[in-house]
């Protein structure tokens, strides 16, 4: 987060804007914190929720799970709170039973605030309370395999040949996650159910984003099984018609699944309920080779949500060596679609993409054999900010040595970033 928040800096520098900046504590952190000052524990504080809901955009942290028990945060009395269920957000929460290593949230904004809030083992109910709360009911999941790190795909070369770029729009506060759940002793169920607006929401916006791309959308379904599907084929054909220059195909999720490994380069935006694009955008996300590379948006009715797509080990917590890369991309997701900053948001992914030509790589990007070359995480965003001087005529460009001590060096990590948070 802290990378993210230094590049964003950088753009309000070069480009003229004011970003005003808070943090709130949610997950673990927050728990602490209100167990601490002797209040209910909560995943999700509502001072978090208010604070969200004044912002212009919240920029959500990675997550670090660590073990409840064997050298785990404590309460100030030496014991492990005891979390109630009743004491969570949302009904849907299970009591916790494991923490994370907290990450310090922060938010921008072009004109106000945005929040970015840090994660925890419980990130996803957090996740899916703040869904809820600000009905954030896109959700964008970009799959790219940078030609220069293609090598780290587990897809053989001639399928990735073409390139991959693809971008999974999944609607996330409908289906069957949100439907009605329940069983007795001889039976159970989970209800599925769509209207005709939850399908067009992110149906028009995958059609709004192919007339950006290479204007081709693909629905997937199941739609020889099930009536939700019908529904979101018969919305899509509506849609459709507004978009004449747009390719609409239809794909059931399970050869969806086969062809996005056996043939990625065919797809460019892909719409689908909650359920399959779950499954569809965490099988596509093995495809670059590494998590650390993708970020992630969820946009609302009056806030929009960023978020990096990974977890860091606790192992990784204090030591700079995180790789940032997912999250100041996402800080550039949030500079396009809730600040409609588009050539600032390009100028951060150009500058990001340059900085990983580079070569300079953090040790999720290399191999056991190579990590004694790893650069630290502030490295990372460095890098990406001299690069963005660079294309604005400022600072160094590439032809020039890189200035201390952003020039590559083999001491260790320690020496070369500070104790970043993950």
């Amino acid at each position: 987060m802290r990378e993210a928040i230094k590049v964003l800096r950088k753009v309000a520098e070069l480009f003229g804007h004011t970003f005003l900046f808070k943090e709130a504590d949610v997950g673990t952190a927050a728990c602490y914190a209100s167990v601490q000052a002797g209040k209910e524990p909560t995943y999700l504080p509502d001072s978090a929720l208010e604070m969200c809901s004044e912002c212009d955009a919240i920029l959500f942290g990675s997550v670090g799970e660590s073990k409840l028990f064997g050298g785990e945060k404590k309460t100030s009395s030496g014991d492990v709170p005891e979390i109630h269920p009743d004491a969570t957000p949302s009904s849907k929460m299970q009591r916790q039973t494991s923490y994370d290593v907290p990450i310090f949230g922060r938010t921008i904004s072009s004109s106000g605030d945005t929040i970015i809030t840090s994660g925890c083992a419980t990130g996803s109910h957090v996740l899916l309370a703040l869904r809820q709360r600000f009905n954030l009911a896109t959700n964008l999941r970009p799959i790219r395999v940078f030609p220069f790190l293609a090598h780290m795909s587990p897809l053989k070369p001639h399928i990735i040949g073409e390139g991959v770029d693809m971008l999974i729009v999944r609607e996330s506060v409908g289906g069957i996650y949100f439907g009605e759940h329940g069983c007795d002793e001889h039976k159970a169920w989970d209800v599925m159910e769509y209207t005709v607006e939850g399908c067009r929401r992110p149906l028009v916006f995958a059609f709004e984003a192919a007339m950006l791309r290479r204007r081709k959308v693909t629905v997937v379904d199941k739609a020889n099984v099930l009536e939700c599907s019908r529904l979101w084929r018969r919305v899509a054909l509506e849609v459709a018609k507004k978009y004449p220059d747009v390719i609409l195909e239809f794909m059931y999720i399970d050869v969806a699944v086969m062809e996005v490994f056996q043939n990625p380069s065919a797809f460019d935006v892909v719409a689908t309920a909650n359920l399959f694009g779950d499954i569809l955008s965490e099988a596509a996300s093995a495809i670059p080779g590494c998590s650390g590379l993708m970020p992630a948006a969820s946009l609302g009715d009056t806030v929009h949500m960023y978020e990096p797509r990974y977890a860091h080990s606790t192992e990784e917590a204090g030591q700079g060596v995180a790789n940032p890369t997912a999250q100041i991309l996402s800080a550039a997701l949030m500079l396009r679609y809730s600040f409609r900053l588009e050539v600032e948001a390009t100028a951060v992914e150009d500058a990001v993409e340059r900085a990983l030509r580079s070569g300079a790589l953090t040790r999720d990007l290399l191999d056991s054999k190579s990590r004694g070359e790893a650069v630290s995480t502030s490295f990372v965003g460095d890098l990406v900010n001299i690069f963005l001087m660079a294309a604005q005529g400022h600072g160094h460009g590439c032809a020039e040595p890189m200035p201390e001590p952003l020039a590559r060096s083999d001491a260790p990590l320690s020496a070369m970033g500070g104790a970043d948070a993950v």
